[in-house]
């Protein structure tokens, strides 16, 4: 398996983000220097993790740190002195936590400020980027594949110079949107691995993601690690492996939140982390449903400029020359590079493809779900 050694390599990073989210013993978690560690953790984790599975699963992810400071009721003060002293760049990967509505309490004292300093940020580095316009569009070009008796897409069955991409995570109330709109521009369609928890909030965005003409998979319901193994015992809040059953609730029940919205969902799953199993594996195979993993990882989770990123990924393209390219999108540098992204596919001759279904009608009889009726 690609993560087995993954605790092994990952063990000296690990450790070191658990000292410094944790205090030494008998020393109070309500204490300026334990919170100011709890973020220096998350930067260091940003910086040094091999790829984006070993951020997802760090205790020192900002999701992990944000709701250890909600069950400790967090002094707002401690909170406000250690952001306020980040980088605007090391500050964006606490963005997403610092917009939400449930941390507005952690962050009172400061919200404007650091919400500002963001805003900023980004404005300062998105006035070079290129946008989508009338001087390139692409052909569609569609792959279809059998999964009727399961199927592990890799994109290495792709043909040279073609770019599957595939976007997690959301949908997301702002950057989901935005990413549409420059897929369409440009004529390119794509995968979105929606998360139950997120289509519960964004229907409406699930929808248009539909109307886009895109594949829609789903990609778990909470983003808990699936496999009984040890990367998902250390992903998982309280170190536990989920239960085969409850692995089986979190795949078939985000299916059907978007069967339920939209009347179907595609035959497509991608495991959260990418951590699978073979009787997990063979669940999927069972139900004629294609599991997704990917060829080349964005990196777009990572502290860097729109910029970087654009660059980070055409070298991976290049060296690559094909495959399947994991996004998210709920990132705003994802947003903010798209563009500049699929114009330099255009003119390096790079196309673009959808994957979907041998069957068309797979999407409408699937056997993870109830097809109740189409939503209006």
């Amino acid at each position: 398996m690609r993560f087995a050694g993954l605790i092994t390599g990952f063990t000296s990073a690990l450790t070191a983000s658990a000292v410094m989210v944790g205090c030494s013993a008998g020393t109070s978690r309500h204490t300026q220097e334990s919170v100011a560690h709890d973020v220096a953790a998350a930067v260091k984790v940003n910086e040094t993790a091999a790829d984006h599975v070993q951020w997802e699963i760090s205790p020192s992810h900002p999701a992990n740190v944000f709701d250890q400071w909600l069950e400790e009721k967090q002094n707002p003060e401690f909170v406000c002195d250690a952001m306020t002293k980040l980088t605007p760049e090391k500050l964006t990967i606490f963005e997403e936590e610092l917009r939400k509505r449930e941390h507005k309490g952690l962050v009172a004292p400061c919200e404007k400020e650091l919400k500002t300093k963001l805003d900023g940020y980004w404005k300062d580095n998105t006035a070079s980027l290129k946008t989508v316009e009338a001087d390139f569009k692409f052909q569609p070009v569609v792959v279809y594949r059998d999964v009727s008796h399961g199927y592990r897409a890799t994109g290495f069955d792709l043909k040279p110079k073609q770019i599957a991409f595939t976007f997690d995570d959301g949908p997301h109330a702002t950057y989901t949107d935005q990413i549409l709109k420059t897929l369409a521009a440009a004529n390119v369609k794509a995968v979105f691995f929606e998360m139950g928890r997120n289509i519960r909030l964004y229907p409406n965005l699930t929808r248009h993601v539909a109307a886009g003409g895109h594949s829609i998979g789903s990609h778990s319901i909470t983003h808990r690690c699936l496999a009984d193994d040890d990367v998902c015992a250390k992903a998982n809040a309280g170190g536990y492996s989920l239960s085969y059953n409850d692995a089986i609730n979190e795949i078939m029940g985000a299916h059907q939140m978007i069967a339920d919205i939209l009347g179907w969902v595609d035959p497509f799953f991608r495991f959260p982390y990418g951590e699978s199993s073979p009787d997990l594996r063979q669940f999927l195979a069972d139900r004629g449903v294609g599991e997704f993993y990917w060829s080349m990882d964005s990196n777009d989770w990572r502290a860097q400029t729109p910029e970087h990123l654009i660059e980070s990924v055409k070298a991976d393209i290049q060296k690559h020359g094909k495959g399947i390219i994991l996004m998210h999108d709920i990132q705003h540098r994802t947003a903010l590079a798209l563009p500049t992204i699929l114009r330099q596919l255009y003119f390096s001759g790079y196309q673009p493809v959808l994957i979907k279904t041998t069957d068309p009608q797979a999407r409408y009889h699937s056997q993870m779900v109830t097809i109740r009726s189409k939503a209006n």
